[in-house]
Order: C-alpha cells, then sequence, then structure tokens
C-alpha cells in the first residue's frame, strides 16, 4: 500500500545518497567517467551531484512510463477487485519517471518503452533502445573455458557496482 510505496522510495534515495561518495571517489581516481544508474537509484542527489561535477547520466529503465501504465492498467485492475499503484500516483514510481527526466541519455530495452517516453514529451534523441540477452550458448561456452581452471574467471554478470574495487574471484 501507500506505506510500502513511501518505504521503497526512501529506500531508493538512500540508495542514491550512499553513491554520491562513489562519485567523487571514482572522479578523483578516475577522472571522467559516465554514471550509470538504475531509474529510482538516482535520487538522494546522486545525479545532480553528478550532473553538477559535468558527469555524463545514463539512467536504465526497463517498463513503460509511469504515465503510459497507469493510462492503460488502471482500469483493469479496478474491474478486477486490485489497487492500481503503479502509476504517477505513487511516490517510487514518480522518483523513477524523475531520474529518467534528469538523464543525459535514457536506455530502455524495447521500441515499445521507448515509444512510451516519446508519448510522454521526451525527446527521441535523448533515448537508446539496447535489447537485453545472452548468446544462447553462453553457459556452454562459460562451461567450456572453466573447464580444468583452478581459479573461477570473472565474468562481468557478475561484477559488483563499486568502480573503485577490482571484483572478488
Amino acid at each position: 500500500g501507500r506505506f510500502h510505496d513511501r518505504v521503497a522510495a526512501f529506500a531508493w534515495s538512500v540508495f542514491g545518497l550512499q553513491s554520491r561518495r562513489f562519485i567523487k571517489k571514482t572522479l578523483k581516481v578516475y577522472g571522467n567517467f559516465v554514471l550509470h544508474v538504475r531509474s529510482g537509484a538516482g535520487h538522494g542527489d546522486a545525479i545532480r551531484m553528478a550532473k553538477k561535477l559535468r558527469v555524463p547520466v545514463v539512467v536504465d529503465h526497463s517498463i513503460a512510463h509511469p504515465k503510459y501504465m497507469e493510462n492503460h492498467l488502471r482500469s483493469e485492475y479496478q474491474k478486477n477487485g486490485r489497487r492500481f499503484d503503479i502509476g504517477t500516483s505513487s511516490s517510487f514510481w514518480r522518483l523513477v519517471a524523475e531520474d529518467c527526466e534528469w538523464a543525459d541519455v535514457l536506455l530502455v530495452n524495447s521500441y515499445f518503452v521507448r515509444d512510451t517516453f516519446i508519448e510522454q514529451g521526451f525527446s527521441a534523441d535523448k533515448i537508446r533502445v539496447a535489447y537485453l540477452g545472452v548468446r544462447a550458448d553462453f553457459f556452454g561456452l562459460r562451461e567450456k573455458k572453466t573447464k580444468g581452471l583452478k581459479k573461477r574467471p570473472f565474468f562481468p554478470c557478475e561484477m559488483r557496482c563499486n568502480p573503485i574495487h577490482q571484483p572478488r574471484t
């Protein structure tokens, strides 16, 4: 309900707040970089700080714009006696939408998602589509490449989101 929505919004804001120290640290260590955040995780001033430091911001988002969901799903929820809490009246989904607005580049996973943002006034030039997935033989490759190795290799999909430290092996 409303309590859960507020807690989720608060938690994502705290996550963004914690990210701020990594922004300054990464800038100091590496010089230029790009801040890539999941929509909703840029609050707590993470995106604002990055922009102030002239760090480009990429926000990735993988579901229709919250206003689109509200316009197209609210009636279905109501017909089925369910409370609708995924639109722009939600604190959490407002955070998500704001992060997308603040991004220099919005990275989405389909043309459908892109079109829902364009429908809400986003510039098509700001949005990039990258389909997600792995090669069909990915898991077979992993087994083949790790067979006989004493130390398990590092795969990027297993990396922790800490730009300063090397991944654990």
